[in-house]
């Protein structure tokens, strides 16, 4: 009878991870919300370690964001409410970086302001040169459409290859233009 229990208990976890619920977090060692039962199997199957951390604040990121958006005018975007972070261990291996938005549904449950987060991946961003990431920054950035309501402009129309390099040679000229790139 354990034996069944535990089986059908291994069973359920099983379909868990495998995203069927909408409930599963990856676990980190320092904040979100980590799911009780997605913990215990992460636990359980030995998924889980001690190298998923994500850093609250990149200021480092953060400064070179209030560049490019004072730099380009990105005057939508409201800095106050773009916070960015620096994850470690992500086992992501085509992502440098990713853009979370504050959808309309957790805004008005939580009663809070449409709000972004700029993810970096350690493993991979902060081995690139300097000018692929800011081509990343600009990229994540142009996700952000001008309402500014949590919602996100998907790759296509707008984020496209030559939308980011012609708004990194924006970014290069105004910056020249106003004498940074001697700083």
């Amino acid at each position: 009878m354990v034996a069944m229990a535990a089986a059908a208990m291994t069973a359920s976890v099983d379909a868990f991870l495998a995203g069927v619920s909408p409930f599963s977090f990856k676990p980190t060692v320092i904040g979100w919300m980590i799911h009780p039962i997605s913990f215990s199997a992460e636990l359980l199957h030995g998924r889980y370690t001690n190298n998923s951390v994500i850093e609250y604040f990149a200021p480092d990121v953060k400064k070179r964001v209030q560049e490019i958006l004072d730099t380009l005018r990105f005057d939508h975007v409201d800095p106050e409410r773009l916070h960015c972070v620096r994850s470690r261990g992500s086992k992501a291996k085509n992502t440098i970086a990713r853009i979370h938005g504050l959808g309309r549904i957790w805004q008005e449950t939580l009663g809070m302001e449409p709000t972004y987060i700029l993810e970096v991946i350690h493993e991979q961003f902060d081995y690139y040169p300097r000018e692929a990431q800011d081509r990343t920054l600009i990229h994540e950035l142009m996700h952000i459409p001008q309402g500014f309501r949590g919602g996100f402009r998907h790759h296509g129309d707008h984020v496209t290859p030559e939308n980011v390099e012609t708004g990194y040679r924006r970014y290069l000229r105004r910056r020249r233009d106003l004498g940074l790139d001697k700083l």
